[in-house]
């Protein structure tokens, strides 16, 4: 019964170049890459006919440079400080709405850490920082009402902070596989607008932006002997919200924590 009967394609061609120097404890890398992607859109609308002449046919050309570097300075054998910054990109596709142009989403991206590394012990700790303009939606079937059409938000700010740590605990000839990682993360949209896509609906300066969590929690702990291994998994997303904004959480604007938990069992029979 669907009157969207659509072929969408891409076609796109990219180049980059890509340096690494190292100097005595600092490395740095940088590189860019230009990329030219050319999109089209046939519909057919209810004709399902696809030898005919479709209805509609909308293509675009978009051209893009995206610059980036990263650096690195080795403090010790197993510490490390790192930090980078890199253009983000997102193509959209041809677009469904052909009186409103959807602009490619562009954003800025920081991320400032360190990093722990000795035998089986790994550290992390990153905070991070991404500026967004021209932040792309899509109406898709779990947030909206499955149309596919993609449209525009705006300037955005995310920024937030990164934990991680794994090891591996031998335990009279048992290994003990544990790790653990935390994000905590700060979401909101930097301009006011008015949206038809109802989880963004009217937005303020400042809203948070739904269905991203604040506080995400993962933690693994596993025991392994030879073909024996179990683990036992739990996840953690703190409440999210359903529509833009800053009031406090309701029943009609949000979505309860979630706590999943798993247990694994595994034997290796033969090779």
């Amino acid at each position: 019964g669907s009157k969207n009967n659509r072929l969408y394609s891409a076609r796109a061609n990219s180049i980059f170049v890509e340096d690494e120097i190292i100097f005595n404890n600092i490395s740095i890398t940088g590189g860019v890459r230009y990329e030219r992607i050319f999109l089209e859109r046939k519909d057919w609308g209810n004709d399902l006919n696809r030898d005919s002449t479709a209805t509609s046919i909308k293509a675009a050309n978009i051209k893009v440079f995206i610059p980036g570097i990263g650096i690195s300075y080795q403090l010790a054998n197993e510490l490390q400080l790192f930090s980078g910054i890199h253009k983000g990109f997102s193509p959209p596709g041809p677009g469904i709405d052909d009186e409103e142009e959807v602009l490619p989403e562009e954003s800025i991206n920081f991320e400032f850490g360190t990093r722990y590394n000795k035998g089986f012990q790994t550290g992390e700790l990153v905070a991070f920082y991404n500026s967004y303009n021209n932040l792309l939606g899509e109406d898709t079937q779990s947030s909206g009402l499955g149309s596919y059409v993609q449209f525009n938000g705006g300037e955005v700010l995310i920024q937030g902070i990164e934990f991680s740590f794994g090891n591996i605990y031998n335990l009279n000839k048992i290994l003990m596989p544990v790790t653990v990682s935390y994000t905590f993360t700060d979401a909101r949209f930097k301009n006011n607008f008015e949206s038809d896509f109802d989880p963004w609906g009217k937005v303020y300066y400042d809203d948070e932006i739904p269905y991203i969590p604040k506080n995400m929690l993962h933690a693994k702990i596993g025991l392994a002997k030879n073909s024996f291994k179990c683990f036992l998994r739990f996840k953690y997303s703190s409440k999210v919200r359903t529509v833009a904004g800053k009031a406090e959480f309701t029943n009609s604007n949000s979505i309860n924590a979630m706590h999943v938990a798993d247990f694994v069992i595994k034997y290796q029979i033969n090779s």
